[in-house]
């Protein structure tokens, strides 16, 4: 009888311990002074916009040339019926800016990226590779 009493014991002592650990995690991320920031997570800060959408459609790349800030938020839209893949240019090489690329957006999706290296930058479909555009980081 005295080692099942000990055993109860023990038990209410762990689940006690058990629910108070989880209550102070939930309060310590409740103020969300502990969650990273937003770049820290690899989004834009709350604060910045789109300053530019480029589309992909049967015709390519629309505008083909767009120019842009570092660390201007640019949207890449694919408005066509195909998957795209879009990555930097020159093709098969990929030594260029390599914040553009991208990768796979699928029909009616799009993604938003920035760029923080200053210059002009090809990018093109890698699926398609004569679809191709150029950003111009100032």
């Amino acid at each position: 009888m005295n080692f099942i009493l000990r055993i109860i014991i023990l038990a209410g002592i762990f689940a006690s311990l058990l629910i108070a650990g989880f209550y102070v995690r939930d309060q310590k991320y409740k103020n969300n002074s502990s969650f990273p920031p937003a770049q820290a997570q690899g989004l834009p800060p709350p604060s910045q916009s789109v300053v530019a959408t480029i589309s992909y459609g049967d015709t390519g790349f629309n505008p083909k040339s767009i120019i842009a800030n570092p660390g201007d938020l640019i949207k890449m839209v694919n408005n066509s019926e195909s998957i795209i893949e879009v990555v930097s240019a020159p093709p098969r090489d990929n030594s260029g800016n390599t914040d553009l690329n991208i990768g796979i957006i699928e029909p009616g999706d799009s993604k938003i990226f920035s760029s923080l290296n200053s210059g002009s930058w090809g990018y093109y479909n890698n699926l398609n590779p004569t679809d191709s555009g150029t950003i111009i980081i100032r």
